[in-house]
């Protein structure tokens, strides 16, 4: 029996809709949750357990698999348990929903092993969700109903334990709510107003409260620096209930520089000794230890551990895989493969299946243009592209900085004029690198640094040009047509000349950037992939799916922080690194 259980989660801070999909089925017993969640997520099915147990519903021994839809986008947090819960109790039949109240309502919280539910983060953009989507109201634990009540007009239902949910879905039953004023008004002994004199302390203190910035006071005893500083909190008047709402759904950038300084290694020569001394293998196998030891050691132990060859071996062995990110449609062909050698060749036993399957997973990855071609005499673009957070801006740094160690000329485009601090991140890198940098103000035309970024490049005599370009959701379409427009600004500065265009991708993010790479690949005609932060991921299945479904190169992989960790991608030892 499948169910659907409405909850919500957040990029940010904006919030957007999960359903908790909720399949019971016979079969071994079973509790697997799938849809890109973090560890709290993962944990989850214990406390679920438990709590269900504690609350006198005896689950029964069944295949129970809870996928997070949509799955492509990384979820966080331990409010999924009360959905997944009610997923569960409707599913088994120990609650009838006879007023269609999962339509309805959206359910969030956390699960304490007795049964009791937990307050939970974000009440007051779920709340915002469900008024924009027409929704008609809440389950949320009773530690969230003041927060939430700043929301009007849609119904809340406070519970703190699995039975009060139990009986709000099946006989209707709410408790009465208790709404106490969410801001309480302080009254302060001491105000601003009072402080005479100090002039420059007291502008000083008006600026930091009116920036939101930091402020240090340094004076001798009894210059008066405590006097101001316990008057500072009343600068500024207290936020309203409105504008608090008003303010909570706005991502604010934060103009700060991102850590890079860990990132930034000068040369590849300050690689440790040790990792010398392992040589490039051994530490590529060192780097890519999660997937090896998670994925591909799942894998291994699953498949040494059978006795037979039979169709439920082969079963559990695709459920593995779309666990481990690699997408139903490429697991589908992977245990197909699999399936077809193994026939072939007579296999019986279960022990000669896992190199088998290795031989088929490399079978799967885009052998050929894995090389950034560099033309003699010529003007050789680089175009980075990608969405926010997956490393566009240090993996062009790691690039900048190998091919001047191979002795070229590069220029960096500064194209990331809409996020805060991309500029000056870039700028760091070429200063780091000896790269020489093209840039504009933030917030102009990226095209027109674009065009001035192949016009300096040109005048100069420099032999890469790699621009970087603002991180874009790939359902944003006015920014995918802004991009558009550079990849038209490039072709005309080239003609019919090759240039690369290539996607970044988070190695982390699961299918996700599956869906990312097709859509991009449509409006820039991408020539390769590098997926970073693979030394991150115990699951590595992206690497798979992005070159057998869009059929085209990775040509680096990141795995760690420094510059040589940005590697050239090579199937034959990528394969090793992780089965071996």
């Amino acid at each position: 029996m499948n169910i659907r259980v409405l909850s919500s989660s957040y990029l940010g801070v904006e919030p957007f809709l999960v359903e908790a999909e909720v399949d019971i089925s016979s079969g071994l017993p079973f509790f697997s949750i799938v849809g890109l969640g973090d560890t709290a997520i993962s944990e989850s099915k214990d406390r679920v357990r438990t709590a269900l147990k504690n609350s006198d519903f005896k689950m029964e021994p069944k295949k129970i698999i809870v996928n997070l839809s949509p799955a492509g986008i990384k979820k966080e947090g331990a409010q999924f348990d009360l959905p997944i819960a009610v997923g569960i109790m409707v599913a088994m039949g120990f609650v009838r929903d006879r007023n269609s109240t999962l339509d309805n309502y959206l359910f969030l919280g956390e699960l304490s092993l007795d049964g009791k539910i937990r307050g939970v983060k974000g009440i007051i953009n779920t709340m915002i969700l469900v008024k924009e989507k027409g929704y008609k109201g809440v389950v949320i634990p009773e530690d969230n109903v003041q927060e939430a009540s700043l929301i009007k007009g849609i119904d809340i239902v406070p519970v703190s334990t699995l039975r009060e949910v139990a009986d709000f879905i099946s006989k209707g039953q709410i408790k009465s709510l208790n709404i106490k004023p969410f801001l309480e008004e302080k009254d302060y002994s001491i105000d601003f107003s009072e402080v005479k004199g100090q002039a420059l302390g007291k502008r000083g203190l008006e600026i930091a409260a009116a920036g939101g910035h930091n402020i240090i006071l340094i004076g001798s005893p009894g210059s008066g620096k405590s006097m101001l500083a316990k008057r500072m909190i009343t600068i500024l008047p207290s936020m309203s209930e409105e504008e608090i709402i008003e303010s909570t759904p706005e991502e604010k950038e934060k103009n700060l520089t991102e850590p890079i300084l860990e990132e930034l290694e000068e040369t590849v020569s300050e690689t440790r000794k040790e990792e010398e001394n392992k040589g490039f293998f051994t530490s590529l196998k060192d780097k890519l230890f999660k997937s090896r030891e998670g994925l591909f050691g799942k894998l291994k132990s699953f498949i040494l551990g059978r006795s037979v060859i039979d169709f439920e071996m082969y079963e559990e062995l695709e459920d593995i895989l779309i666990q481990s990110d690699i997408g139903m449609d490429m697991t589908v062909k992977i245990v197909g493969a699999l399936e077809k050698e193994v026939k072939k060749r007579g296999i019986k036993d279960p022990k000669d299946i896992y190199p088998i399957l290795k031989e088929v997973m490399e079978g799967f990855l885009v052998k050929d243009g894995n090389d950034i071609i560099i033309e003699e005499g010529k003007l050789n673009v680089i175009l980075v592209v990608g969405v926010n957070g997956v490393g566009k801006t240090t993996t062009i740094g790691k690039l900048a900085a190998k091919f001047i160690k191979d002795g070229k000329k590069v220029i960096l485009g500064a194209g990331d004029t809409f996020r805060a601090a991309a500029i000056e991140q870039l700028e760091e890198w070429a200063k780091r690198s000896g790269a020489e940098i093209v840039k504009s103000t933030q917030g102009s035309d990226p095209g027109a640094v674009v065009f001035d970024t192949l016009a300096a490049a040109e005048s100069r005599g420099a032999d890469i040009a790699i621009i970087d370009t603002a991180g874009r959701l790939h359902n944003k379409n006015n920014l995918m047509k802004e991009l558009e427009k550079i990849h038209n600004i490039i072709k005309k500065k080239l003609g019919d000349q090759h240039y690369e265009s290539i996607l970044v991708i988070d190695g982390t993010t699961g299918q996700n950037g599956l869906s990312q790479a097709k859509v991009f690949n449509e409006v820039t005609d991408l020539t390769g992939f590098i997926i970073t932060k693979l030394d991150g991921t115990a699951k590595g299945g992206i690497v798979f799916s992005i070159s057998e479904e869009i059929k085209k190169p990775i040509k680096f992989i990141g795995v760690g922080e420094k510059i040589e960790d940005l590697r050239k991608f090579d199937a034959k030892e990528y394969i090793q690194a992780i089965f071996d």
